[in-house]
């Protein structure tokens, strides 16, 4: 809502000023958002979530005002993580690289009571002239051990990890997911560790 003068000259020719409150409709651009990791242990021990920003055509990713970014409208970026302009995708169109804190972002989470399952997460903010941008990404969450994530740990977990033991990105049975310590392998560490949650259900 915004206040303007007017003003107005009545039948007699006498000029005088008037306020008026008009309603002025903010521009809002639709950006493509990637969010990385796409499956999320809401117990890790990582230190960000990654958001990649794609503007549309026709504007530059360098107008984008860094300080304004939020993620579902209540957790802004890391200002101690980097950021960086690229072409994360390959697809010829720059994007910007931003970082949250993978703690606030996980317990932002788990305070709506989601412990596995599908997760839409927003990414708003603006440019430096004032137009306003969102976007949304889902991705999936999990609790330790629960690899599979039907809200429980039991064999099914184990043989998931049995399955893509001793694999490494690139190897034919890696599985992140499957990776709980996020190491980027998969060994008896993380055997034990699902092991040790053996039995738990998460609702």
């Amino acid at each position: 809502m915004y206040t303007v003068k007017l003003n107005v000259t009545n039948a007699l020719g006498f000029c005088s000023i008037e306020q008026k409150q008009i309603q002025i409709e903010a521009q809002k651009i639709t950006i493509n958002l990637d969010i990385d990791p796409d499956t999320l242990n809401l117990k890790s021990k990582g230190k960000w979530i990654t958001a990649y920003i794609e503007l549309p055509e026709g504007y530059n990713i360098s107008d984008i005002d860094v300080s304004s970014i939020l993620l579902n409208g209540t957790i802004p970026m890391d200002p101690n993580a980097p950021t960086a302009i690229g072409d994360y995708d390959n697809d010829g169109i720059p994007d910007l690289m931003v970082k949250f804190n993978r703690t606030s972002v996980c317990e932002f989470i788990l305070s709506k009571g989601i412990m596995f399952g599908n997760v839409t997460l927003t990414v708003s903010g603006k440019l430096i002239n004032e137009i306003e941008f969102e976007g949304c990404d889902t991705i999936r969450v999990r609790m330790p051990g629960d690899i599979n994530m039907d809200g429980k740990v039991d064999m099914k977990d184990i043989s998931i990890l049995c399955r893509a033991f001793g694999s490494y990105p690139g190897h034919s049975r890696w599985n992140p997911t499957a990776d709980e310590n996020e190491d980027n392998k998969i060994d008896i560490f993380d055997i034990a560790l699902t092991c040790r949650n053996y039995g738990k259900i998460y609702k």
